[in-house]
């Protein structure tokens, strides 16, 4: 019951992070390596991660955890937007879609491995 309730905060937290509150500037850094928008992106969602698992009681791994998804969390971003801006995707084509898909599923499969 602990891994379901910390997959659904870690999702929840992925989606407002991701959408609600990511900026213009965010989603403009991404594609440019260690650019402050893409790595405030990054670093916002590991403060959520820290946040859901010292909420859930884990204090101890709550860190270390927040760090392993800022690290993920931002290449992932950086490939997808190489993968797009190389690509030349767009959202009226199929592979922008697959590659948001792809995108999302990793986020999720990393949430996967921080609860294991």
């Amino acid at each position: 019951m602990v891994a379901l309730g910390l997959m659904t905060a870690l999702l929840v937290k992925h989606f407002i992070f991701d959408f609600p509150f990511q900026t213009k500037r965010m989603l403009d850094d991404k594609g440019t390596y260690l650019e402050m928008g893409g790595v405030h992106h990054a670093f916002a969602h590991g403060i959520g991660t820290a946040i859901v698992f010292s909420l859930m009681g884990f204090y101890s791994l709550a860190g270390t955890l927040a760090v392993i998804d800022i690290l993920i969390h931002y290449h992932i971003d950086y490939i997808k937007v190489k993968l797009n801006k190389w690509k030349d995707l767009k959202p009226d084509n199929k592979m922008f879609w697959n590659a948001l898909g792809a995108d999302q599923l990793a986020h999720g499969l990393t949430y996967v491995l921080l609860v294991y």
